[in-house]
């Protein structure tokens, strides 16, 4: 009888000590998020295509492009909005400020790259218009945005000529929705909603 009054205050101090402290996000959790990404993706799909972004800081991300979805390394992130803009594109230029502040209202599941296409600005010049409209996300201008933006696009079916500003939001790797054009940010925020909710309840 003291054999297992011992054995369940044991069990019951282990169990009080599991619940003491929220343990903290590592590289070793990310990691292994990402690897959880990339298999839920892969099941689906046999085509993974890797890329490397850079942006004009010389910040790198690398990115793999399955046929359903994409997978940000080292992005813990469960929902991913990808922009394909031009500096020339006015409603591009425009909605800048809107994702600047989705990214800031949703920082802890949010990770937005924007993608600059079509666009030959110079790194100077791209760095002095990021600066002016105050943009708060990753963005790219990479050797290897022209065949991203081509290998992306074609997996939603899109012509090679596709409207810009283009928008995909992805939901842990799985493509979720896309918007072509420009379109009001309520709309973007509505979806990334929808995109918690289905998070929240699996």
């Amino acid at each position: 009888m003291h054999k297992i009054t011992a054995l369940a205050l044991l069990i019951l101090f282990f169990a009080l000590l599991s619940c003491d402290e929220k343990p903290q996000e590592t590289d070793e959790n990310t990691t292994q998020k990402t690897i959880n990404q990339h298999e839920k993706v892969r099941k689906s799909t046999q085509n993974p295509t890797a890329f490397t972004l850079r942006s004009s800081q010389l910040i790198e991300h690398n990115v793999t492009v399955y046929d359903e979805g994409l997978v940000f390394d080292w992005q813990d992130a469960p929902l991913v909005i990808v922009h394909f803009f031009a500096s020339w594109c006015q409603p591009c230029m425009a909605e800048i400020p809107y994702l600047s502040d989705l990214q800031q209202k949703y920082r802890k599941i949010l990770f937005i790259a924007g993608v600059l296409v079509h666009d030959d600005t110079q790194t100077p010049a791209l760095q002095t218009l990021l600066a002016k409209n105050a943009v708060r996300y990753f963005v790219s201008n990479s050797a290897h945005n022209a065949t991203f933006t081509k290998r992306v696009t074609a997996s939603l079916g899109l012509p090679e000529n596709f409207t810009i500003p283009l928008t995909i939001l992805y939901m842990e790797g799985k493509y979720f929705t896309h918007y072509e054009g420009n379109v009001p940010v309520e709309m973007i925020e509505y979806d990334i909603e929808q995109a918690k909710k289905q998070l929240k309840s699996r």
